[in-house]
């Protein structure tokens, strides 16, 4: 019953349509409509400009620690922590508010990864981060193709990391929707 608490929690904070709500309001303009039509951080950055951008992601990011954290005090479970992360990417990427439209999630990953294990989170992170950016700005690298290969470096680098096996699911269930949909731009062609 916990899982299942926790599961509904997650979703329903993670399915918060941030990036969606603050385009609408500061431009008019529906998000899903314009850029890569997800409505993320990134996708806001290019509509709205970069502190839009910032407060999405920081908000994204924060909905799922919160659905993490407050299942850990509600309910005193791990499993139910790791369901309500999971839920609440699926939820940013899928919201039942937006007809299961959405973002790419890797904000609220970041922020339901903080939430169970701060510091190896954050260590993780950062190090996935510098190698995406390296791969994007260096390389040339394709960014969703990129932000799938990070995201199952992340699946295969946490499981030596000394985390319990909740941990575990929880960030490599989060990193599974943000794959689906980066998949979905495996062809995508970027303007900038």
């Amino acid at each position: 019953m916990h899982i299942l608490l926790g599961a509904l929690m997650g979703y329903l904070l993670g399915s918060f349509p941030t990036g969606y709500v603050l385009v609408k309001l500061l431009k008019g303009e529906d998000l899903r409509k314009r850029g890569s039509g997800h409505i993320g951080g990134l996708n806001v950055t290019r509509q709205a400009g970069l502190p839009a951008g910032a407060f999405t992601a920081l908000v994204d990011a924060g909905k799922a620690y919160a659905a993490v954290a407050l299942a850990g005090f509600w309910l005193g479970d791990p499993w139910a922590q790791a369901a309500a992360g999971i839920a609440a990417v699926s939820g940013h990427n899928w919201s039942i508010f937006l007809g299961f439209s959405g973002g790419v999630g890797v904000a609220a990953l970041a922020g339901a990864s903080l939430a169970y294990t701060p510091a190896l989170a954050l260590l993780l992170i950062l190090v996935l981060a510098a190698v995406w950016l390296g791969a994007i700005f260096f390389f040339h690298a394709h960014r969703a193709r990129a932000t799938i290969g990070i995201m199952l470096a992340a699946i295969l680098l946490v499981w030596p990391l000394g985390l319990d096996m909740p941990g575990i699911v929880l960030v490599s269930g989060c990193c599974l929707p943000v794959i689906i949909r980066s998949a979905q731009d495996w062809n995508r062609v970027y303007d900038t």
